[in-house]
């Protein structure tokens, strides 16, 4: 392993090399899949998406933006959030704490920090309602109507000020006309058993009904290092334990009126979590001939040994309502919705002991691998959003958009950080009380107008105000002293940005256009997690703002059979969030001045009938224009890198089709993904490094002549590759390695 090299020139070289090759760039096959039964046309066919709040065919939309059918996430082997990974450009997801809590990077925007008091910088949204707050984010929806991934700030049209980019998740309604059954059972490696069920009937001509209901599980592939027969420790960690269920209806009386309403439940109970311990978190335990080296792990890659292992476990609820209304030339849509989870975590950080007489990769004597720290967690979050919204009809010249949204929230938690769960060394418990009040308000609007036939003009702003209102408390806790200075205190804080978007969109030819767009972004303050000191408990650290710049092309070549999309960007970060490593051993935000610039590419081609490719990749490349952090602690490196931005990303796949007459078909699926090197701490630890590596997937499906039956083998990272998704530095440093090979059977039946 060599230290990780930059060279954004020669990847600019190699993508125009592509596009040259290719005569532009495209929409990957999963966003745009062929249509081959019975006769129907063999193109590409364009998916139909709402990024800009209005319907238009993703090919028409001149953002930056991946958008995937139910059918695209099957074949690409997505079952949730984390699996979009693989095929969205510049986009890192993982899980942490367990219990569907995510941490989401989007072309280099991000925050590990999943406390009550943090912002996220990417914004969820399901059927229109944010989801504000990391915990619950891998959701399960057995039916999605289409998944789309809008990369870039989105700070004009969508609810939450989202300076990143955002996810959207449209879920598949009701029906009206005819009854719908869906059912899958997948059995896999590590006990998985995931049983879902969809059920959709109308009950009058105008009122329909959808119950959908899903369970999880699986043992988890991490297993205790010193479990003995008898003993009451865990033998496995990381394990899934998650059933939900979800109501729907729709009711339509006419062509004018739509309501749309949703109400759900969740219930998470991950068990214990645990990271594998490495030998240590030292810089210098962890090169190799003067070069980056991985951490190493202490017991082995599946191994793990915490000495705090305290049940995860989130149960969350939501209601939405959406109730649409045409008039004559615009339509009102008014959207309701409410969220609420409680999540109770107890987990030791480093998920090990302090440990002597070690060596590391080199054979060397290791004096002391770290002390370990724990911590107990209980966050409840109530959040009540509503937006009205006023759209132009599909007739009119000008297309516009524009409305008003509000938000409240509640947040209260109680934590304790510390280390209590093990008698060597000093023990302490810094017990910390927060209750957050956060009221949103914005205003917004978008209007598109035809300058000519073929150029479009789109102007857009936002104006939005944000106040936090805080009280929170550090004492001793579990009769031990505290870490730091107790304090009880109360501050609030208000923050107001105006973010406009310019757009020129220009038809070059039927099916080729290109655009060229301006946006900023911004995302309110936000408060420590854990501040020791009463000095800086009750300060924020300031807003973000991004500036955007896009260059992007959209074309279709060769009578719809080949896609191919381009898009460069240049994100200006002022004040970017990123967590670091305190000298207590917790973590607290330092905000940087970043530039991030790149390609994005999506390429898909149907060379036959039966036969289609798709290319996604992504390049990257990040600078620190202000850092507040050390110097990276990498020989031999010029510059800091960000945490979790990978110079490439890209998934190549393949599928097959075999078309078996009154036998049914086959699907033959094979996917290779690309991630670059990159680093998983702000100061560029070698322990927080991640060497290039490459994964494989690939599914077989069978499906029955009368289409209503299918069954599918399947397996990921086929090659066993072992890779960190995070790493920790706490203590003596844990590692979060990604799953190993996996192989999974599913049975599915639709009516």
């Amino acid at each position: 392993m060599s230290t990780p090299t930059r060279n954004p020139i020669l990847h600019a070289a190699m993508c125009l090399a592509i596009s040259g090759a290719v005569a532009l760039p495209c929409t990957t096959l999963a966003q745009q899949p062929p249509r081959t039964d019975d006769g129907a046309s063999t193109r590409l066919d364009a998916i139909v998406v709402t990024a800009r709040r209005r319907t238009e065919s993703l090919q028409d939309t001149p953002i930056a933006i991946s958008a995937f059918s139910a059918a695209d996430l099957q074949r690409q082997q997505v079952d949730d959030l984390l699996d979009l990974n693989a095929v969205v450009p510049s986009l890192a997801v993982s899980e942490i704490t367990g219990a569907g809590v995510a941490q989401i990077f989007l072309r280099g925007a991000g925050q590990d920090d999943s406390q009550a008091a943090s912002e996220q910088p990417i914004g969820i949204y399901i059927d229109g309602v944010p989801y504000t707050k990391a915990p619950g984010a891998i959701l399960d929806i057995i039916e999605f109507e289409r998944v789309e991934v809008l990369r870039g700030p989105q700070g004009t049209l969508y609810g939450r000020n989202s300076t990143g980019g955002a996810i959207k998740y449209v879920t598949r309604r009701p029906s009206l006309e005819t009854p719908r059954v869906v059912a899958d059972a997948t059995l896999g490696s590590f006990d998985r058993l995931d049983v879902r069920g969809s059920f959709s009937s109308p009950l009058t001509e105008t009122f329909a009904v959808k119950l959908d209901v899903i369970s999880r599980s699986n043992s988890g592939f991490v297993r205790d290092a010193l479990a003995e027969a008898g003993d009451d420790r865990p033998r496995r960690y990381n394990q899934t334990d998650r059933q939900s269920a979800r109501l729907s209806a729709l009711w339509e009386p006419d062509d004018r009126l739509s309501v749309y309403v949703t109400a759900d439940r969740t219930l998470d109970n991950a068990g214990p979590q645990a990271g594998i311990p490495a030998i240590s978190s030292r810089p210098q335990d962890n090169l190799v001939d003067g070069r980056i080296s991985q951490a190493a792990p202490l017991y082995g890659p599946r191994l793990a040994a915490p000495t705090l292992a305290g049940d995860q476990t989130l149960s969350g609820s939501g209601f939405m309502a959406n109730i649409e209304y045409a008039l004559d030339n615009f339509t009102v849509t008014t959207i309701l919705g409410y969220r609420s989870f409680d999540l109770s975590q107890a987990s030791d950080t480093d998920s090990g002991p302090n440990a002597t007489n070690l060596v590391n990769q080199l054979g060397q004597p290791i004096a002391e691998r770290g002390p370990s720290f724990d911590y107990v967690r209980d966050w409840s979050n109530d959040t009540l959003t509503g937006e009205l919204q006023f759209a132009s009809s599909d007739a009119s010249t000008w297309q516009w958009v524009a409305g008003l949204f509000a938000m409240r929230e509640q947040n209260d938690s109680d934590d304790i950080f510390g280390r209590f769960s093990e008698p060597a060394g000093f023990q302490f418990a810094s017990g910390f009380q927060l209750d957050q009040r956060t009221t949103s308000f914005a205003l917004f609007g978008e209007a598109t107008y035809p300058l000519t036939d073929a150029l479009e003009l789109s102007l857009g702003g936002r104006y939005t105000r944000d106040r936090k209102s805080l009280s929170r408390s550090h004492f001793g806790a579990l009769g031990l002293p505290p870490l730091g200075t107790p304090y009880d205190l109360s501050t609030s804080d208000t923050w107001s940005q105006f973010t406009p978007r310019v757009i020129l969109d220009y038809q070059v030819a039927e099916r080729v256009s290109v655009f060229a767009s301006f946006a900023k972004g911004f995302q309110a303050g936000a408060y420590q997690s854990f501040p020791f000191n009463p000095a800086v408990a009750n300060v924020p650290f300031a807003p973000t703002k991004v500036e955007n710049y896009e260059l992007g092309i959209r074309s279709q070549w060769l009578d719809g059979l080949l896609t191919a999309n381009l898009t460069a960007f240049r994100a200006d970060y002022t004040d970017l969030p990123s967590t670091v490593l305190a000298s207590q051993g917790t973590f607290e935000v330092l905000t940087n001045d970043v530039r991030l610039q790149g390609l994005e590419l999506d390429l898909s081609v149907l060379p036959t009938d039966n036969f289609a490719l798709y290319v996604s990749a992504g390049w990257t490349d990040d600078k620190f224009l202000r850092s507040v952090v050390a110097p990276s602690a990498v020989p031999g490196a010029t510059e800091n890198r960000l945490k979790y931005v990978a110079d490439l990303t890209a998934r190549i796949g393949a599928e097959y089709r075999a078309d078996l007459a009154e036998h049914g078909s086959l699907r033959l699926n094979a996917n290779l993904t690309y991630n670059g090197d990159y680093f998983m701490s702000t100061v560029n630890t070698p322990f927080a490094y991640q060497d290039a590596y490459t994964l494989v997937g690939a599914e077989m499906r069978y499906q029955t002549a009368d289409q209503r039956w299918s069954v599918a083998l399947g397996g990921r990272n086929l090659t066993d590759k072992l890779y960190q998704r995070r790493a920790s530095a706490g203590g003596g440093g844990v590692i979060y390695f990604g799953p190993p090979r996996t192989w999974y059977l599913t049975l599915r039946y639709e009516y």
